[in-house]
């Protein structure tokens, strides 16, 4: 599983995408540096503990905002579709997993100025 060729792989896609410095620390880096130097594949469980949860990392910042924000949405538009029906507007239910108006909010979220969240 966490082989050396694992573990260069996702070396490689965050340096490429730009994250390798912004998501890890420098202790995780050199682990990820150093792991594949010393070992062909990780036998000790801390040791994998660790890589996994740095990989977990790399996952979560190459996703970048517009997952987490299409995330986020969903939620968002269920909310405001159940509130518009509440309020009288029977058609607002339609609302709730259209995919114009998910996108629509997650894109407000991207653009929103910081600090500024809903």
């Amino acid at each position: 599983m966490l082989s050396s060729g694992f573990l260069l792989r996702w070396r490689r896609r965050a340096m490429r995408a730009g994250v390798w410095f912004k998501a890890l620390t420098a202790e995780e880096r050199g682990i990820m540096v150093l792991a594949p130097m010393v070992v062909e594949r990780v036998k000790s469980p801390t040791l994998a503990r660790i890589i996994v949860e740095i990989v977990k990392k790399i996952r979560d910042a190459l996703d970048g905002g517009l997952a987490r924000s299409l995330a986020q949405a969903i939620s968002r538009s269920i909310r405001i579709a159940y509130l518009a029906v509440i309020w009288g507007h029977k058609e607002a239910a339609s609302w709730a997993l259209d995919d114009g108006f998910v996108r629509y909010l997650a894109i407000l979220d991207l653009n929103a100025p910081s600090g500024w969240g809903f």
